[in-house]
């Protein structure tokens, strides 16, 4: 069997190396009935969250401020399986670290925030943890939720193919830098904490690169020291 994936990673994180970034590639075949499937991750740490055992996911269908997600996001709407199989999955292997991780739950504030910035890189076709405003993940928790000093720490991927939590989770846990994200491995430990939004939007791979044009889904986990209040809702104050 043959893969192929590129995988990226950009890094800052409060005081440790916050001007230190680098891309990684790594590049392999993977062959299934002729198929290629494409991965394309990367991690950003400067702010972070995650649930306990026996904790249940929620759909981003459950909006905050009584906003309608699929409305919102105006053709790309969340893919909710997928989300909850990639949580499902993390929160797996954060149940084997010693001493074990607390089980993530997703905050419906933080979902909001990650599927807007999902959303707006599924439109526009493009992979960075930057938003077009040039805001990273942590200035947009602290942007649209209630607390301005907030740390947070976000992991974001595309995948070409059929839209999967298991692939995605598979491409973000063979790049060390994105599983030591959502482990709380050093240096991005945040507690550990117990609070996490996830998105997933189907859409082709971003412009400019190899993939572009290619049918697949991009996904993003949000991590946050603790809960978000939103005080205004991205997809009314940011658009998309």
């Amino acid at each position: 069997m043959n893969a192929r994936h590129l995988l990226a990673k950009s890094r800052t994180f409060d005081g440790i190396n916050p001007s230190h970034g680098f891309w990684r590639f790594i590049m392999r075949h993977r062959s299934a009935a002729l198929n290629l499937s494409l991965l394309i991750a990367l991690i950003s740490c400067n702010d972070a969250a995650l649930t306990a055992p026996g904790s249940q996911p929620v759909s981003t269908s459950e909006c905050t401020i009584g906003v309608d997600c699929q409305a919102t996001t105006a053709g790309y709407p969340p893919i909710p399986a997928v989300e909850i199989e990639l949580l499902t999955l993390i929160n797996a292997e954060r149940a084997l670290q010693g001493p074990p991780r607390p089980a993530l739950e997703r905050d419906l504030g933080m979902d909001r925030i990650i599927l807007w910035h999902v959303t707006e890189m599924a439109k526009q076709k493009f992979l960075s943890h930057t938003d077009k405003q040039g805001r990273r993940s942590e200035a947009r928790a602290r942007a649209y939720g209630d607390d301005p000093q907030i740390r947070c720490l976000e992991i974001i991927q595309w995948w070409g193919g059929t839209p999967s939590g298991r692939v995605h989770d598979e491409g973000y846990n063979a790049s060390p830098s994105h599983r030591a994200g959502y482990l709380e491995q050093a240096p991005y430990s945040l507690g550990p904490t117990k609070w996490a939004g996830v998105a997933a939007v189907a859409g082709t791979g971003p412009e400019g690169s190899a993939f572009e044009g290619r049918p697949g889904s991009y996904t993003g986990v949000l991590l946050c020291e603790h809960r978000v209040t939103l005080s205004s809702d991205p997809f009314e104050t940011s658009g998309n």
